[in-house]
């Protein structure tokens, strides 16, 4: 454990994969892998959400807010952060125009 937190300080960025599967009926389900991330002050995050389905704009949603650089475009989004202490904590979602909403993951900062 302790070998790959220190091999994280060396990491620019951190993926999220929220993988998003329609059924036939469509309903929508979210995975979100790995649901807890932690990460060194000053490093770059992304998270990455994408549907199968392209005519959705997926977005993302924390609680807190925070500032961050969001890029998306028909079934794809990504969401930069850079980790500071006032984001230790932060709860990310990501969902589709129709209200669907994957499990949260959560940023930790160390």
């Amino acid at each position: 454990m302790v070998g790959s937190l220190n091999m994280m300080a060396f990491v620019a960025s951190v993926m999220i994969l929220c993988q998003i599967c329609f059924s036939a009926v469509g309903s929508i389900s979210f995975t979100v892998v790995p649901v807890t991330q932690y990460v060194y002050v000053d490093d770059t995050v992304t998270f990455k959400c994408a549907i199968n389905v392209t005519q959705y704009f997926p977005a993302f949603v924390t609680y807190p807010s925070v500032d961050g650089s969001e890029l998306s475009s028909t079934g794809m989004a990504s969401l930069i952060i850079t980790a500071i202490s006032e984001v230790n904590g932060t709860e990310v979602t990501c969902q589709v125009p129709n209200g669907a909403t994957t499990e949260p993951a959560y940023l930790y900062v160390q």
